[in-house]
């Protein structure tokens, strides 16, 4: 609130308001007798020299007046402008008094009532205003711009399976101005790009850290490829290679830690059977070859 101060009416005088013991270079006209001091920070001190009209006969100065600001500090930590990625928040903190109160923007939007520091969840130009709750006086602050970087798209692909002594590809195509790093690099054609080709000797799960070479973010994703064995080649006991025909022979397989086999019948399926399973057909008319 602006206080006005006085000084004894004439109209041959000047006055001259000095501020802390420095002369404001401010000089009333005659019958102007009112100045009202701006810019009050903490603790100020004011005093008036009377002169004649063109400066003659400096008056003994005044006694001092001391004047106190009750506007609460308002000053945001960070300040200016801010850049982070959303994984990585930010907090902005106010100056915080004994009585304080705070109420946060972005822009004109309210985000926050209460506490001294808040955490942007959005870009956008952000400001608290503060209330001194002992005087009621309240002091905006001054912007701080705040930037929100997305984190670029990590995506290591599929959970997939892989034959031993086989390869296939993980993750997918790539983005232009991020680089891609994949651990572990074991098994891999190229641990430096979006796509490589693995051919691992065990169960791995590969891991790909994504980074934007523009905003310093990264993200990462993970999958699971799964090593399989080859399973043992099966073999096949007959009753008979050769009987006559309208006979019935009996087919059975020999294998062990397969869940099932796939039956063929001179190239062309027949069928996927336990490994307990038993093939009885009844002669053919011609030479047949049976594999599994």
């Amino acid at each position: 609130t602006p206080v006005n101060i006085s000084s004894p009416t004439a109209n041959v005088y000047e006055y001259l308001w000095y501020k802390n013991g420095t002369p404001i270079n401010y000089t009333l006209a005659p019958n102007n007798v009112l100045f009202t001091p701006t810019n009050i920070a903490g603790t100020d001190v004011y005093s008036l020299v009377v002169t004649y009209v063109g400066g003659q006969c400096l008056s003994v100065p005044s006694a001092p007046l001391t004047l106190t600001s009750t506007t609460p500090n308002a000053i945001i930590s960070p300040a200016g402008a801010v850049t982070t990625c959303v994984s990585s928040p930010i907090t902005l903190s106010a100056s915080t008094g004994a009585n304080y109160s705070y109420v946060w923007r972005r822009g004109n939007i309210i985000v926050q009532v209460g506490a001294s520091a808040y955490i942007p969840t959005l870009t956008g130009n952000h400001y608290v205003m503060v209330t001194d709750g002992n005087t009621g006086c309240s002091k905006r602050s001054d912007w701080v711009n705040v930037t929100l970087n997305a984190l670029p798209i990590a995506n290591a692909g599929l959970d997939k399976s892989v034959c031993a002594g086989q390869s296939v590809q993980i993750g997918i195509t790539g983005t232009t101005g991020n680089t891609y790093t994949w651990t572990p690099s074991t098994g891999l054609s190229n641990a430096h790009i979006a796509n490589p080709i693995a051919s691992p000797s065990i169960t791995t799960t590969y891991t790909v850290t994504v980074n934007n070479t523009v905003t310093g973010c990264s993200n990462n994703d993970a999958m699971v490829l799964t090593h399989l064995q080859v399973p043992p080649t099966p073999s096949l006991t007959t009753s008979a290679t050769s009987v006559c025909q309208g006979s019935t022979i009996t087919i059975t397989p020999t294998s062990s830690n397969i869940a099932s086999i796939y039956w063929y019948r001179n190239g062309i399926f027949l069928f996927n059977k336990p490994t307990n399973f038993i093939y009885s057909t009844a002669t053919p008319s011609a030479t047949n070859d049976i594999y599994v």
